[in-house]
């Protein structure tokens, strides 16, 4: 079947709606109550026959989009109405139980917690040590450092970053996995990591994180960890979140599309909101439910350096199915559990 969210793309490209999101956002939505017919039966056919152990179908992001559009994001509880609630035993080295009950009330009201700045300084002094690993762009160009005249994101390489001793005791804490099983219904495993530098964009803006989206390639039922790296303040990169649940957003906003300021500012004078900015100090956590509208905010000072990890139910939807090695000196070395495999 061919995928019918790029080849409405073709005709109806997300720069030229940012642009003239007044007109331009009412004919794609009309364009998508005609191409997600039958998507909902679709989608649900092509996770039975995942189950059963079936491939992943090769359009399945465009299946999403398409799904969550038809149903305003209902699809999820739908396909996973007969998994029971996992039971959950808080238990952390890192982080007070009760730090973690209200992380998951936060995250069940809002689709966000903020789990505090991690209080373990042999934590932290490795974390630290992440400043100095290798970076690379997009594009493939590798350095010993970061050049924010060659380009404004710079990444860490995964298998580099679980070589870090912080970052594997933070793994093995498992604090992020009780949070997770719980919110997701469901027992969840790492399925990608990202480590990365941002800093000011150039004049000429690409599309990307840094523009106001809802992560569809991901899975179906996933949220992200996040780790900040340097301290950040709302002039150096915060990620940003509207807290309006799935239901309640309008249809447009299952398109898969990016959105514009003036949409977003619309949206939340309409449900009386404020968006969330994840601030904090080096070595702050917080966790981020990516299937709401969210974004990279511009950086417009400094340079923002952050980690995370997505943790998902399983790979249906999943883009790639990224595999990391680590040698038997690793602490994570015999928690393959932790990963999807």
């Amino acid at each position: 079947m061919r995928d019918r969210v790029k080849l409405a793309r073709v005709f109806l490209r997300e720069d030229l709606i940012l642009k003239h999101s007044t007109v331009l956002s009412v004919i794609d939505n009309l364009v998508f109550k005609f191409i997600s017919i039958g998507s909902k039966r679709k989608i649900i056919h092509a996770y039975s026959e995942y189950k059963k152990g079936a491939g992943v179908p090769k359009n399945v992001a465009s299946l999403i989009i398409l799904a969550n559009y038809r149903t305003k994001a209902k699809i999820r509880a739908l396909m996973n109405k007969d998994i029971s609630r996992v039971p959950i035993n808080f238990k952390s080295s890192i982080f007070e139980e009760k730090t973690l009950e209200v992380a998951l009330y936060d995250l069940n009201k809002h689709g966000f917690a903020n789990f505090g700045k991690i209080k373990n300084d042999q934590i932290l002094f490795e974390l630290e040590k992440l400043r100095n690993y290798h970076v690379e762009t997009r594009a493939g160009f590798k350095s010993d450092f970061p050049d924010s005249n060659l380009s404004h994101i710079w990444y860490v390489d995964p298998e580099k970053v679980l070589e870090n001793l912080g970052i594997q005791k933070l793994i093995l804490d498992g604090f992020w996995k009780q949070v997770a099983d719980s919110y997701l219904n469901s027992a969840a495993k790492i399925t990608a990591i990202r480590c990365w530098h941002s800093f000011p964009q150039p004049k000429e803006k690409n599309l990307g994180p840094e523009n106001w989206h809802l992560d569809a390639g991901d899975g179906l039922n996933f949220i992200k960890f996040f780790v900040l790296l340097t301290d950040v303040g709302k002039t150096t990169g915060p990620t940003a979140l509207i807290p309006i649940s799935a239901p309640n957003l309008p249809r447009k906003f299952y398109t898969g599309r990016r959105f514009s300021d003036r949409e977003i500012n619309q949206l939340l004078r309409k449900y009386g909101a404020q968006e969330i900015m994840a601030v904090g100090e080096f070595g702050s956590v917080y966790a981020i439910d990516t299937r709401l509208i969210h974004r990279g905010t511009p950086v417009e000072n400094g340079h923002r350096f952050l980690m995370n990890w997505t943790v998902s139910v399983d790979r249906f939807g999943v883009s790639g199915a990224e595999k990391y090695l680590v040698n038997s000196e690793n602490l994570l070395f015999s928690q393959s559990d932790l990963f999807m495999n």
